[in-house]
């Protein structure tokens, strides 16, 4: 701590400055041109090189300045952008006409919107961006994007229930169709920068498709193997980019938000569905995966019980599909809850016993074929290593590792800063006319422990 008369120089406040944040606005007539930014960063760079600097881009369109002539401009220390390209400003009250008509968006899905962020070269180290086609400035915090309100929810904290707000979701549900396939829509080219990303947020919008998210995300030239966190929220994807997205989703990820776009305009009761089913990759993908949100229009079983568990079911005579066409509640009093518990269970306990023998009997097979392929002699007479004993001393090794594995989730779980949680809303219900909500408050209350879960529906 410097003394009280110490007077600090230019270059030392600059040093203790760690984070500075920019906005730039178009609305008001002394923001600043783009190449005037990028000047003003490339001078700061040189006296402050380890400053992070946060840009905002309000009021925005995505083929107007700043926006369009971001990709002839370089803007280092840059390593978080925020850019509010929609109309909804958070202190302008509108009327439920006006703000209807904003809804409605000429935007298309547009390859050059997305170049200046990823080509790795307009923001050399960016590694958070916020994408928001919905607000024009900085919303309030966790403000909702002009959701319908509904009264009816179903909240499970480890099967317990509880009475909020649910939430539907309409913003662009009738978009403008662009009349562009993935084929027509221009290639995003480099993507060299989303290898750095840590943090990716894209909120409703229409500049984006299944073909530019995979040529964003799922590109094997540029994995983002440092994404931690992912929120799609509401982007016109399909269920067959989704399940790409899953399967190639980046190894460290633990926060995963994925808000499928509410399909009830197209919706016709428990009709089978175009594409992959959902529920059992989300089921999949999200054990490792420390926060959840999931919406589609529909929700099921998938979601908690694999196809070993849902067969022994099937086998053993235990009745789940209990529903009427509405999703129902009606066959809740006859589902033998106790029979499916403790099928579950057993079943679970039998995968685990069953992984732990395979483990064990690899670990023992390894251990005696590494014994047959040692030449020399290796006990103090000249004889050879007992094979049994190797493979007693791998068994024993193997099992206190696996005990160490299962410890380890416990403790990461129990540990964690942040607490495990998981929301799934169902637009529109449940899967099969067979489901009942019962079923799933059942299967809830059946996952691990320490993990929170929400079931919202209408």
């Amino acid at each position: 701590m410097g003394k009280m008369d110490h007077k600090w120089s230019t270059q030392e406040c600059l040093d203790q400055t760690k984070t500075l944040h920019l906005t730039i606005d178009p609305v008001n007539d002394s923001a600043p041109a783009a190449v005037l930014v990028s000047k003003m960063l490339q001078a700061i760079e040189r006296r402050c090189p380890n400053l992070a600097i946060i840009l905002s881009l309000e009021h925005c369109q995505c083929d107007a300045t700043p926006v369009s002539v971001l990709i002839n401009e370089t803007f280092p220390r840059v390593t978080k952008v925020i850019v509010y390209v929609g109309r909804h400003d958070p202190d302008e009250p509108l009327d439920p006409q006006e703000r209807q008509r904003r809804k409605q968006t000429p935007c298309v899905p547009n390859a050059n919107f997305w170049k200046p962020f990823v080509n790795g070269m307009c923001f050399p180290d960016c590694k958070d961006i916020e994408v928001r086609h919905f607000w024009a400035t900085a919303p309030p915090v966790n403000a909702t994007l002009d959701l319908t309100m509904t009264p009816e929810i179903t909240e499970m904290n480890n099967g317990s229930f509880g009475g909020q707000t649910s939430y539907r979701h309409r913003y662009g549900r009738r978009g403008v169709s662009t009349g562009l396939h993935t084929a027509d829509v221009p290639q995003i080219g480099m993507t060299n920068g989303v290898r750095k990303f840590e943090r990716v947020v894209l909120e409703c919008p229409p500049e984006l498709n299944s073909g530019l998210l995979m040529q964003l995300l799922g590109n094997p030239n540029s994995v983002a193997s440092g994404l931690t966190s992912l929120e799609l929220r509401f982007c016109n994807l399909d269920t067959e980019t989704i399940s790409k997205l899953l399967y190639h989703a980046p190894p460290n990820l633990k926060h995963l938000v994925l808000l499928c776009v509410d399909g009830s305009d197209t919706y016709h009761g428990f009709a089978p569905q175009e594409g992959p089913h959902l529920c059992p990759l989300i089921r999949e993908f999200s054990k490792n995966l420390v926060h959840l949100e999931f919406a589609a229009s529909t929700v099921c079983r998938e979601l908690f019980f694999d196809d070993l568990e849902r067969e022994t079911l099937r086998q053993n005579g235990v009745t789940t599909g209990l529903g009427t066409s509405g999703g129902a509640i009606e066959g809740s009093e006859r589902l033998d809850a106790h029979a499916v518990r403790e099928t579950v269970l057993a079943c679970r306990k039998s995968k685990r016993t069953r992984y732990r023998s395979i483990r064990i009997k690899e670990a023992i097979n390894a251990a005696k074929e590494k014994v047959k392929c040692e030449a020399a002699p290796s006990s103090l007479f000249g004889g050879v290593v007992n094979p049994n004993a190797s493979a007693s001393k791998a068994q024993r090794e193997t099992e206190a590792l696996l005990d160490e594995e299962e410890e380890r989730r416990s403790r990461l779980i129990a540990g964690s800063k942040k607490p495990w949680f998981r929301r799934i809303i169902a637009w529109e219900g449940l899967c099969y006319a067979a489901d009942t909500w019962a079923e799933i408050e059942l299967a809830v209350e059946l996952e691990e422990e320490g993990v929170e879960w929400v079931i919202v529906s209408e």
